[in-house]
């Protein structure tokens, strides 16, 4: 009889303990694996040739209609604001900002990491290639809880580099979406995903950095749609202008090969061929 009550005393005291046990049992691997399938489509940069994206950005108090466009390796983002149109073109070896308020022109090279739309945006690491190929990369990943963030039950990791630096990423427990990122840069949050024909992407985005607070609420979101290779040109006479880029012989080529990849043949001659005129005066 008393082994009996031993017995039901310790079922209970088992049962009080497991409930108390932390319920986010599930594996990075089980996390990462189901972020991954949500997904869809979206996780194949390969099967995006184009995005269009319309909406408004909201600044300091402030909202701008907006657009993005992107054709890989190609980046167009409008603004509007007081009837002018704020410009930034990109691609994989340079970007052209202009400013319509001073009719100012700048140019940048650039190295647009390997994974297409999402890994070149870190405003947009929804899809986030550190956390899908973890294991790949050397980072290391692990389960922090799970808790509520807002409204939304999340699961919490944290995903840290061989270089030291960390990235936090709260993943809904229904969705298995990301909710937020936070990094040295700041934090992003991502919420209102929609499905378009296998294609998963957040309607609103809000970025918080040193350097400003970004929201962003798209109505319009398209996929695969063909788009005007014009829109991705950069004004001939802008990069003739600046084709320096500091003076430098590495600007000097990173320039032609913008025009080159713009289809701007006569202009990328023309410039490789100052490169090479520079590069023998040099030696």
């Amino acid at each position: 009889m008393i082994g009996s009550k031993k017995v039901t005393l310790f079922v209970s005291f088992a049962s009080l303990f497991i409930s108390h046990i932390p319920a986010y049992s599930q594996s990075e691997k089980e996390i990462v694996s189901k972020y991954r399938s949500a997904l869809h489509k979206s996780v194949d940069e390969a099967s995006i040739r184009s995005i269009e994206l319309k909406g408004t950005f909201s600044t300091q108090k402030l909202n701008f209609p907006a657009a993005i466009y992107y054709q890989a390796p190609n980046l167009r983002v409008e603004m509007t604001f007081q009837n002018l149109t704020f410009l930034q073109i990109s691609n994989d070896s340079i970007k052209w900002d202009y400013n319509p308020m001073n009719d100012k022109h700048t140019l940048t090279p650039v190295s647009r990491k390997a994974g297409g739309w999402a890994q070149g945006n870190s405003s947009f690491d929804f899809v986030n290639y550190d956390l899908l190929e973890y294991e790949q990369l050397g980072h290391q990943l692990k389960v922090k809880g799970k808790e509520k963030a807002d409204s939304v039950d999340v699961y919490v990791l944290e995903l840290s580099r061989s270089d030291k630096t960390k990235t936090r990423f709260l993943i809904g427990s229904k969705s298995n979406l990301i909710y937020k990122v936070e990094d040295d840069n700041g934090y992003r949050y991502f919420a209102n995903y929609i499905n378009t024909d296998g294609f998963v992407f957040p309607k609103y985005v809000l970025e918080s950095n040193p350097n400003q607070l970004m929201e962003v609420r798209f109505n319009e979101l398209a996929f695969n749609k063909a788009l005007d290779n014009s829109m991705f040109i950069i004004p001939r006479d802008v990069i003739e202008k600046k084709s320096s880029i500091g003076g430098s012989q590495k600007g000097l080529v990173a320039t032609a090969d913008s025009l080159y990849n713009s289809h701007q043949y006569e202009s990328a001659i023309k410039v490789y061929t100052k490169a090479i005129s520079d590069n023998e005066q040099n030696e």
